[in-house]
């Protein structure tokens, strides 16, 4: 019976396992943290990517759907487009053939509504169409740098 019970067998934990485990949680914690705020950035830059992609081919289908005035599109449709810069319902009528002006009239409110503060450059050229839209991206330099500018440039054919 003697060797049952030992008289100085410590059990538990000690204080310092306890703060290096809960210093070791706190870190992976704010790395999760960290990775989720990323994550969020970088989604929100990736829609803003589909957002130009797909105006850029909506100006481009609206002037190959009228070629014999599709020399009038660049015009109206380079420039800055400020936001909520447009009467939306006005814009577009909802029946009959429309002109270039209305259909730039409608792509305009369109690029106002999901890029706003967009810069867009269309030009025509030997039956090349190329479309350019510059926004300013505040996850790429944010406050710090708000010069910082990305440029999605798309081509296509008349």
């Amino acid at each position: 019976m003697k060797g049952l019970y030992k008289k100085n067998k410590m059990s538990g934990f000690s204080l310092i396992e306890v703060l290096i485990a809960m210093l070791v949680l706190t870190i992976g914690l704010l790395g999760v943290g960290f990775l989720q705020t990323l994550s969020l950035a970088k989604n929100r830059a990736s829609l803003q990517r589909s957002q130009a992609t797909d105006l850029s081919y909506q100006i481009i289908d609206m002037m190959r759907a009228n070629p014999l005035e599709a020399f009038r599109y660049p015009a109206g449709a380079s420039g800055v487009i400020a936001p909520d810069s447009c009467n939306y319902e006005s814009s577009r009528p909802m029946v009959g053939a429309l002109t270039p002006a209305q259909d730039v009239a409608y792509w305009r409110c369109e690029v106002s509504k999901r890029l706003p503060g967009v810069l867009s450059t269309v030009s025509l050229e030997n039956g090349e169409i190329t479309v350019v839209l510059e926004w300013r991206d505040l996850n790429k330099g944010g406050e710090k740098n708000k010069n910082s500018m990305t440029r999605f440039e798309t081509r296509g054919s008349l």
